[in-house]
């Protein structure tokens, strides 16, 4: 073990001092700058992240309700509406919140949709009282269960609310769709996918969709890959190559997951094709523009290029396959169907 002697400490300490320093020192910042500043930060980070699932609501809705014949069974009812709470934020969140919202232990409406048929009666800030003249719990998942509990017997809900120091009541009628929620990521990666009964979309992906159509197509193409049972079937061949596995394995021919892994993309790329196609169907359907939509995958290509050559990875095909494959189905579309942009 080494120590310092007096003469070299002093020696680091004389060192130190000639050390180079900032040419600009600014005044130390108050707390109370620092506190409003980071409140102002955390209501504007707040306000985009709702902006984000607005929009994402907003442009799934009509492919969600005018599509109700290509998803069977799976449809629900949807009142159009966020609700929110308090105690959906962070400990670190709530302070900026209650000031941006008035927000309290109450079930209060934090936005309502376009498509909603409480958008001329219902306001942010509303308080949800009762439901069918039932009341309605401060616990958030307490009361969206008796929300959905009502909407089995009748999609139309008589609500009574409190806003400001008037009690209203309003009577809300709730629109069917398919049963395929769409969630907003976090992820900065532009992406989407399904699991079969719910669909994600990153915010890489929101940015990078600049135009609702083409957020439209890809939110289409999970709900395709849902409606058509892609997921069921992927895991299906895995577990055949996992038993082809176990069976080479079992003869003495080591099989470190390959068929595994081989059967899982077996057909991968094929339906990646098949889902781009039923989701531009399923956007037609809902009235969406689709003759640009093969332009898409040119500017994915754009800022992945790797894809054009040999797609993403081993279950995608190429962005050029999937762009030519796009169009001649936007061909046959534009001609015969009525219903186009």
């Amino acid at each position: 073990m080494y120590l310092l002697t007096p003469t070299l400490l002093l020696l680091v300490l004389s060192m130190m001092i000639g050390c180079s320093t900032p040419a600009t020192t600014p005044k130390p910042l108050s707390s109370q700058e620092i506190a409003l500043e980071k409140t102002i930060q955390l209501q504007k980070a707040f306000q985009y992240q709702l902006g984000q699932r607005v929009r994402l609501a907003e442009v799934a809705y009509p492919l969600l309700k005018e599509n109700l014949s290509a998803c069977g069974k799976q449809t629900r009812y949807t009142l159009g509406l966020f609700l929110h709470n308090i105690e959906d934020y962070p400990a670190t969140h709530k302070e900026a919140i209650r000031a941006l919202l008035n927000t309290n232990q109450k079930i209060q409406v934090l936005h309502t949709l376009n498509y909603s048929s409480a958008l001329v009666t219902l306001k942010q800030g509303d308080i949800l009282i009762s439901a069918n003249n039932v009341p309605i719990p401060e616990d958030k998942p307490k009361a969206l269960k008796l929300i959905n509990s009502q909407l089995q017997q009748d999609p139309t809900i008589i609500f009574e609310i409190m806003r400001g120091n008037s009690e209203i009541r309003t009577t809300i009628t709730a629109s069917k769709i398919c049963n395929y929620p769409v969630h907003l990521s976090h992820s900065n990666t532009i992406n989407g996918y399904a699991n079969g009964s719910q669909i994600t979309i990153t915010q890489g992906l929101m940015r990078f969709a600049k135009e609702d159509s083409e957020l439209a197509f890809i939110i289409a193409h999970e709900m395709a890959h849902n409606t058509e049972q892609h997921i069921p079937q992927r895991l299906k061949n895995s577990a055949l190559g996992a038993l082809l596995d176990m069976v080479l394995l079992s003869s003495g021919i080591p099989s470190p997951l390959i068929s595994t892994g081989i059967a899982a993309n077996l057909y991968s790329q094929s339906y990646e094709i098949e889902a781009d196609i039923i989701g531009l169907r399923l956007m037609h359907r809902a009235g969406y523009p689709i003759k640009q939509i093969d332009k898409f995958w040119r500017k994915m290509a754009a800022v992945h290029p790797a894809t054009i050559l040999k797609g993403q990875e081993i279950s995608h095909p190429t962005t050029v396959e999937r762009s030519l494959f796009i169009k001649k189905e936007i061909d046959i579309l534009t001609a015969t169907l009525p219903k186009q942009d």
